[in-house]
């Protein structure tokens, strides 16, 4: 399998952060990213995405966090080909119950790293009835559950982005869960280890990339995990594709004038 069917995306609201961690990111074809420096994150992010790869020749479109660090790239490529082999169509890790502090749906899976075949995407893709899913049905699904340590919701309804894997599901696409786990290093309870299907870790999650570089407990924990990363290409070694939603930051701002006009007239 080539490389060059394989892309990621990724949304940067924090490119200081993003520029460290892209040099651990797998030799990979083409980097999409999407600018979420004014806000755009979750569904609107994904919606967004798949909007301008519609034309493009990608089977399989890695989605992942700015505060990701790689640590294993042949562990990602590994994966992907098992994907292809035993024809699963995406990947990634349940959004409850694999972490002591991530109560949330175990059903459905978190972006900060999800792999997806595109291709299978779009041969269903509608943008609209994405998200319009409705809320899980009681005993829609009949997962096994009870590999899970610790606590989850089976009725949340926490993310923006769960309508997508939701419609996934209903789709019947074939989901391969990965193992995952925190509590790693010594004053950092949140850093996640992800893990392939061989159960080799392929990278580390240090959340809250937001804070990178305003709160200094954050700051000096993701920079002690970006360390531990592999480099494989500078940032400037990259072939970065980079897409803004003009629409997306014109009716923010617009929001935003009316609430101050409308606070005015209020005083």
């Amino acid at each position: 399998m080539s490389n060059k069917n394989i892309a990621l995306t990724t949304t940067v609201s924090n490119f200081i952060l993003f520029k460290k961690t892209v040099q651990t990111f797998p030799d990979i074809n083409k980097i999409y990213l999407v600018d979420g420096t004014k806000g755009l994150f979750g569904i609107e992010s994904i919606t967004f995405i798949l909007k301008k790869l519609r034309k493009k020749k990608i089977k399989w479109l890695v989605f992942c966090d700015e505060d990701v660090v790689f640590i294993n790239q042949k562990a990602l490529f590994d994966l992907i080909k098992y994907l292809e082999l035993e024809r699963y169509d995406v990947c990634g890790t349940r959004d409850g119950g694999m972490l002591s502090w991530r109560d949330k749906n175990p059903y459905l899976l978190n972006p900060f790293f999800s792999i997806v075949n595109l291709e299978k995407v779009y041969e269903f893709y509608a943008e609209e009835e994405v998200l319009s899913q409705p809320s899980i049905i009681k005993n829609e699904f009949d997962d096994d559950l009870s590999d899970l340590k610790y606590e989850y919701d089976i009725n949340s309804k926490f993310e923006t982005y769960y309508c997508f894997y939701l419609w996934m599901r209903r789709k019947q696409f074939r989901i391969k869960f990965l193992n995952a786990e925190s509590n790693l290093f010594q004053n950092d309870l949140e850093t996640t280890a992800v893990y392939n299907h061989d159960n080799k870790p392929i990278l580390y999650h240090t959340w809250y990339a937001r804070t990178y570089g305003s709160n200094d407990y954050h700051t000096n924990r993701i920079n002690n995990i970006i360390v531990k990363g592999v480099k494989i290409k500078s940032y400037k070694e990259r072939k970065i594709i980079i897409f803004r939603n003009f629409e997306f930051i014109l009716n923010k701002f617009k929001n935003s004038l009316y609430t101050k006009i409308g606070n005015k007239i209020k005083r």
